[in-house]
């Protein structure tokens, strides 16, 4: 009598168990798809700013070639230069932003409708 008692608690221990793994299973899978998405947001955030980044000095130096075309060969280096510094602010601008959205914390700031 008291052994298929056991046997019994140890089913429902064992069915507990295998629920609580499918579980954890599911939220790793939940957490690895948001991280992606994060991910993917992140990386067209910086494109959307290096893509920013490149049009300002466009105009930036498209205003200088007009005045001399001896500024356009120059122009071209300094904004490569500028774009490669921006890169790793926004990669850390991204990652902070990440870090926010884990905590919960909202990293969006609200839209002026001016």
């Amino acid at each position: 009598m008291q052994t298929l008692m056991l046997q019994q608690q140890q089913q429902q221990q064992q069915q507990q168990q295998e629920e609580q793994q499918q579980k954890q299973k599911q939220q790793q899978k939940e957490q690895q798809q948001q991280q992606l998405q994060q991910q993917q947001e992140q990386q067209q955030q910086q494109k959307e700013q290096q893509q920013q980044l490149q049009q300002q000095l466009r105009r930036r130096y498209s205003r200088t070639s007009q005045r001399g075309a001896a500024a356009a060969p120059a122009a071209a280096p300094a904004a490569a230069a500028l774009a490669a510094a921006a890169a790793p602010a926004a990669a850390a601008a991204a990652a902070a932003a990440a870090a926010k959205r884990r905590r919960g914390v909202s990293s969006r700031k609200p839209v002026k409708t001016s």
